[in-house]
């Protein structure tokens, strides 16, 4: 992964275990025997999974994974097996996305 993903996944990290910690407070401070928990532990509870949802979106991403699978063909990797910024994987769908409209709109015009 380059530098700048590892850099996302430790932000992401840091921000999940702030999270945790928080909700861990909040957890804490509530009323025993509770059965559901106060307005503040909700609110932990939606932070912490929004965190936790970014930080499995950010390990997920595809210039992050480096699996044998993901040929170059699927503009992932590179020729060495190397993953690829993001923004290099953008322009390949990009341009993937343009041929795939100009092919359609040229059927379309024949048709």
């Amino acid at each position: 992964a380059a530098p700048a993903e590892r850099a996302a996944v430790r932000v992401a990290l840091d921000q999940l275990r702030r999270s945790y910690r928080a909700f861990e407070r909040v957890r804490g401070s509530d009323e025993p025997g509770r059965r559901r928990p106060g307005r503040g532990a909700a609110k932990a509870i939606g932070r912490l999974n929004g965190d936790l949802t970014r930080l499995r979106q950010t390990i997920c991403h595809p210039a992050t994974v480096n699996t044998q699978r993901a040929a170059a063909s699927d503009g992932v990797l590179d020729d060495e097996g190397n993953a690829l910024p993001m923004a290099d994987v953008l322009k390949k769908l990009a341009a993937k996305g343009e041929k795939q409209l100009a092919a359609a709109a040229a059927a379309f015009l024949r048709a």
